[in-house]
């Protein structure tokens, strides 16, 4: 042995040395956890936040009264699956209100034939009237015996023609009526 080193250190240095490692470790340690919130934080916000806000962004638009617009598939699977889904949703609410406008129109077509229909009936009834004194008057003429024959001709198709009127003004009352009569022979 040509000689022999002892190197000795103090109790409070060591003590010392092991606080300030655990201290830098902590502070690794809370570094390393900032950064992974930071990271979790920056991926979610850009694979998931973006197209959130995108598709509420779009529901504000189609909210504010743009029925028309459409939502922009884009993301992960279940957002594109969920703009997919609005964008089916608006579809079907542009067909419903295409469909209402046409009922609307047939309803407003409905209306104005029973209006015809009432009219016509109207008019059928202050036309039936004086058409059927007509007709019995020319009926009491064509039973004289003193008539010319011209006369009588002419009476036949005063009378006849009076009748088609009657016809035609019952088959007007037909139309007009809410339960038209089922004639069989």
């Amino acid at each position: 042995i040509s000689g022999l080193l002892q190197v000795t250190r103090q109790g409070s240095e060591i003590q010392r040395y092991i606080h300030e490692l655990r201290r830098q470790a902590m502070l690794a340690l809370i570094g390393l956890g900032l950064l992974l919130a930071a990271l979790l934080l920056g991926g979610h916000r850009w694979a998931i936040g973006r197209h959130l806000t995108a598709i509420e962004a779009g529901l504000l638009r189609i909210g504010s009264g743009e029925l028309e617009y459409r939502l922009q598939h884009g993301g992960p699977r279940e957002m594109r699956h969920l703009s997919h889904t609005i964008n089916t949703m608006l579809d079907a609410i542009e067909q419903s209100r295409q469909q209402l406008e046409l009922m609307g129109q047939r309803l407003h077509q409905s209306e104005k034939m029973a209006a015809l229909g009432q009219l016509a009936a109207g008019v059928a009834h202050e036309l039936g009237s004086p058409l059927s004194t007509i007709d019995g008057r020319v009926q009491r003429l064509l039973r004289r015996d003193d008539l010319p024959a011209a006369a009588h001709s002419a009476l036949e198709t005063i009378g006849q023609e009076a009748r088609r009127m009657e016809r035609t003004i019952r088959q007007l009352l037909d139309f007009g009526r809410n339960n038209p009569l089922d004639r069989r022979r």
